[in-house]
C-alpha cells in the first residue's frame, strides 16, 4: 500500500518507552490519510470479529479451506499459501486441548510442511473433537461467561453494561441474556475499523443490533453519570491519545474492562501502543481507580484483562 519495503517501515516505526509512565509506543506512526485508506479500503473488515459469527469454526469449513490451501500450493500462490496456513492453524488452535494431542500435532505439522493431502484422513477425529471453540480464541472472542462472572464479582454486581470497539466478540449478548441494560457505542476513530466493516452488505453493529436488539448510540451521547461498566477489548492499543480517552471514559463510567495483548520480551506491538503493568497502573493512579489483572482464565490466550474499579 505504501510502496515501501517492510524492513524500512519496521525501522521507521521502532518502539520507544515513556520514562514517566512506562507506555510503549511507536517512534512515529502513519498519517491520517494512510490509516483512512488502510481501514476503509485495504482491510475494511475486522476478521477476528466476524470470525466469531461467521460459522468458519466447523469441520466442513476446515476441509473447504484445506482444499483452497491445496489449490494455492498447486498454483504457487504465495499470498494465499500464507493466508490458509494461518487460517487452518487458527481453527485447530481453537479446538479445546486438541493442539497438544498426537492428531492435533500431526495436522499442524502437515499444515506447516505444506502437506494438505495427509490431513484428509483425520476427518472423523475432527468431527468428534470440534464442538464449541475454546474460550478467548479466534472463533469465540471475549464472550466467555466466566469473564462476566469475574467482572460482576469485582464490581459488586453489574448494574448496566456498555461496549465500544468491535461489537461482535464481546459480552453484550451475555448481558442481554441476563436482562442487564446494554448499549453499544459507536466512536469515530481513524485508526480502527469503521463504516466499511461489513459482511453481506451488513455493518457489524447493525448485525448485532438485529441479532440481539442491542441499542446503538454515538459516543457523544454516552451518559453524563450512572454509567456502570464499559468494556473495550483490543481497542486501547489503537489510540494515539489513550490517556485522553480514559479521562473521557471515567467521566461517564465507574468501571472499565480493558483487554490487551500481554507485553512480552522481545517486545512486539501490532498497533500504536503496548501497555506495561506500570503504564496501566499509571492510569489507575491518575483517575483514582483500583487495577485488577488477576483473571487467570484469559492469560493462556496471550491476552490480559485489566479491570479498573472505583
Amino acid at each position: 500500500m505504501l510502496g515501501t519495503p517492510e524492513d524500512e517501515i519496521i525501522k521507521a516505526h521502532a518502539n520507544v518507552e515513556c520514562v514517566n509512565c512506562g507506555l510503549i509506543y511507536k517512534k512515529q506512526w502513519f498519517n491520517s490519510s494512510a490509516l483512512n485508506t488502510l481501514f476503509r479500503s485495504y482491510v475494511p473488515t475486522h476478521p477476528k470479529g466476524w470470525d466469531v459469527v461467521s460459522g468458519r469454526f466447523s469441520v466442513d469449513n476446515f476441509y473447504l479451506e484445506l482444499d483452497l490451501y491445496r489449490t494455492a500450493l498447486e498454483n504457487n500462490d504465495h499470498e494465499n499459501i500464507s493466508r490458509y496456513k494461518r487460517a487452518l492453524a487458527s481453527i485447530i488452535d481453537s479446538i479445546d486441548g486438541f493442539s497438544s494431542t498426537k492428531e492435533g500435532e500431526d495436522i499442524l505439522n502437515a499444515i506447516k510442511e505444506e502437506k494438505p493431502e495427509s490431513i484428509f484422513k483425520y476427518k472423523n477425529v475432527l468431527k468428534s473433537s470440534m464442538n464449541e471453540p475454546s474460550a478467548f480464541k479466534r472463533f469465540s472472542g471475549f464472550s466467555a461467561p466466566v469473564m462476566w462472572d469475574y467482572i460482576d464479582q469485582k464490581c459488586g454486581g453489574i448494574r448496566n453494561y456498555s461496549e465500544l470497539g468491535c461489537p461482535l466478540w464481546g459480552l453484550m449478548p451475555h448481558a442481554r441474556k441476563n436482562n442487564i441494560e446494554v448499549t453499544f457505542y459507536k466512536r469515530p476513530e481513524i485508526n480502527y475499523w469503521s463504516e466499511n466493516c461489513k459482511s453481506q452488505n451488513q455493518h457489524c453493529s447493525v448485525f448485532m443490533n438485529k441479532a440481539y436488539g442491542i441499542p446503538l448510540k454515538d459516543w457523544k451521547d454516552k451518559p453524563s453519570k450512572d454509567g456502570h461498566v464499559i468494556g473495550f477489548f483490543q481497542y486501547l492499543d489503537h489510540l494515539e491519545n489513550p490517556l485522553e480517552f480514559m479521562k473521557d471514559v471515567f467521566e461517564s463510567f465507574e468501571v472499565a474492562a480493558v483487554i490487551l495483548d500481554g507485553v512480552d520480551n522481545p517486545l512486539a506491538i501490532q498497533h500504536f501502543t503496548g501497555f506495561t503493568e506500570e503504564s496501566l497502573q499509571y492510569i489507575a493512579d491518575r483517575f483514582g481507580k483500583t487495577l485488577h489483572s488477576d483473571f487467570e482464565a484469559i492469560k493462556p490466550s496471550g491476552n490480559v484483562l485489566y479491570l479498573y474499579t472505583g
